[in-house]
């Protein structure tokens, strides 16, 4: 079965000499030290802490190269823009340009986190979260139902934020578990100082962004509340959801607060399989 999926993607340029310290400042990766060619997975956060646009940014001759689902490349172009005051560099986005992925599960190390490079020039390869993800130019096939599903399976237990469902401006780095993109070897860049404090107060946020199994097959939908078993709302589904037939479970995305999963993996109909937070961990049941 093709491994595809099924957004479209496309990339964003800022070329100059200012280019580079740029997306130093703004970006919540520590671009120093990359090579040309090397990509990392970044954020731009808003001072709040919350998530304005990911994407994959890379290092190029001639400034800075950001790769990310076209339906966000005109807003994310506007936020660069609002931001863009005497520094010397331009930004440019050609519309008709798209780019596919693929993805694949990942057998190794962590290490290989959120980090990717140029195999050519017309091939970019990441990791981030167990999957692999490979990007080459031209318009995404068209999925059937069986390889829909099979992504979306993957994206749940792998915890994979999806724009418009789990992400979106008004979600917090800290409840889709993206601090970990938010490179503390750097200095300030905007969003910095929430994500710190946090950091250093409390650990994490108050939202543990989870994946939970369900008995049977479950209609979900976005915003629905997900209750404890003694009938209490401890969070609510993201709205990405699928029935696996092998276990006969609904596979869902949802966000809990941190203080009922820090007691219990349990939830009305089902449990909690997978956590977000100091990197992405199957759950143990103590």
């Amino acid at each position: 079965m093709r491994k595809l999926i099924a957004n479209e993607y496309s990339t964003l340029h800022l070329k100059g000499e200012d280019a580079f310290e740029f997306g130093q400042r703004m970006f919540s990766r520590n671009l120093k030290g990359m090579n040309v060619g090397e990509g990392r997975l970044a954020s731009f956060l808003s001072a709040e802490g919350k998530v304005q646009a990911l994407f994959w940014v890379t290092r190029i001759n001639t400034g800075l190269q950001l790769l990310l689902p076209k339906a966000e490349c005109d807003r994310t172009l506007e936020l660069m823009e609002r931001y863009h005051f005497a520094e010397k560099f331009e930004t440019s986005w050609d519309s008709s340009e798209t780019w596919s992925g693929n993805w694949n599960p990942v057998v190794g190390p962590e290490q290989l986190y959120a980090e990717g490079r140029w195999k050519s020039s017309t091939e970019f390869r990441g990791v981030f979260r167990g999957t692999e993800w490979t990007f080459q130019p031209g318009s995404p096939e068209s999925l059937t139902s069986e390889e829909k599903n099979a992504w979306l399976k993957h994206r749940i237990e792998r915890l994979i934020p999806e724009w418009g469902l789990e992400l979106d401006t008004d979600r917090l780095v800290f409840d889709v578990g993206l601090e970990d993109i938010c490179d503390a070897d750097k200095g300030c860049y905007i969003g910095q100082e929430v994500v710190e404090r946090v950091r250093t107060r409390a650990g994490s946020g108050p939202i543990r962004f989870s994946a939970l199994a369900l008995d049977g097959e479950q209609i979900i939908s976005k915003d629905l509340e997900v209750f404890s078993r003694e009938k209490e709302v401890v969070g609510k589904f993201s709205g990405s959801a699928v029935f696996d037939p092998q276990s006969q479970q609904t596979l869902a995305l949802a966000f809990l607060k941190r203080a009922f999963v820090e007691k219990s993996n349990e939830v009305f109909g089902g449990r909690i399989f997978r956590l977000c937070g100091d990197g992405v961990k199957p759950l143990v049941k103590k």
